[in-house]
């Protein structure tokens, strides 16, 4: 079996489409899962009328190996109506929405996941995640990337069923809080496939240290104390 096995991606939004292109080209069934909201609606709506099927096309030449399209078997509305064993649970929402995702999947599903990858986690993500699988009974490999690979979208701006990839990283990190393990070298080997680096670091920190946004976005200091030093008269 392949090392990734099994995939459900969580999330129905132009990165979980493009995720999905690239992912299902492995062995393996292939499941997406979105929240009950307006925009995963019309999203689950364009994917039943394009047959399961999603697209993902490039805006240069030289990601063409981005491209492609899969056919995504098992679909669900509702994280909470997850069902059956998947081996890999790939997040593909925010960081802030990893626990609500978690928190809705039954204990079942959540205690079959062997790993789960955070495509654009903040600093803790790992962490948090793995420790709220250890306090539901579960002890899964988490995997955190750096960053998400790309610049995707909608092409009309709207939920559908294919997606736009407009630009991609040269290179991008990724750890796993159990190492160089079989699991990372094949998402290293899918990337690299699709013309994206990936460096595998020693743990989920590690790679999560190296996303750009905590310092061009600065949250994490964006404390009292910080903006006072910042905008205040005093001398610091």
């Amino acid at each position: 079996m392949d090392e990734l096995g099994d995939i459900l991606i969580a999330g129905t939004g132009p990165v979980a489409v493009q995720s999905a292109v690239l992912l299902g080209r492995l062995p393996g069934a292939l499941g997406i899962a979105g929240r009950a909201s307006e925009r995963s609606a019309a999203f689950f709506a364009a994917l039943e009328a394009n047959g399961g099927t999603v697209l993902a096309e490039v805006q240069n030449a030289t990601h063409a190996a981005l491209a492609g399209e899969c056919r995504i078997e098992q679909r669900f509305r509702g994280y909470g109506s997850v069902a059956g064993t998947w081996n890999t649970l790939v997040l593909a929402v925010t960081a802030d929405a990893y626990l609500p995702v978690l928190r809705q999947l039954a204990s079942e599903v959540l205690a079959g996941f062997e790993r789960i990858v955070l495509l654009s986690p903040t600093l803790g993500s790992g962490a948090l995640v793995r420790e709220y699988a250890r306090a539901q009974g579960a002890d899964p490999e988490v995997i955190s990337f750096s960053s998400y690979l790309g610049d995707t979208r909608w092409p009309e701006g709207t939920p559908g069923a294919s997606v736009l990839t407009a630009g991609a990283k040269a290179r991008i990190y990724a750890g796993s809080s159990r190492g160089a393990s079989p699991a990372v070298r094949r998402l290293r080997a899918v990337h690299e496939a699709a013309g994206t680096d990936m460096t595998v670091l020693g743990l989920p920190a590690e790679a999560e240290a190296r996303n750009i946004s905590l310092y061009v976005h600065p949250a994490l200091f964006m404390n009292e104390v910080t903006l006072r030093a910042v905008f205040a008269a005093t001398q610091t």
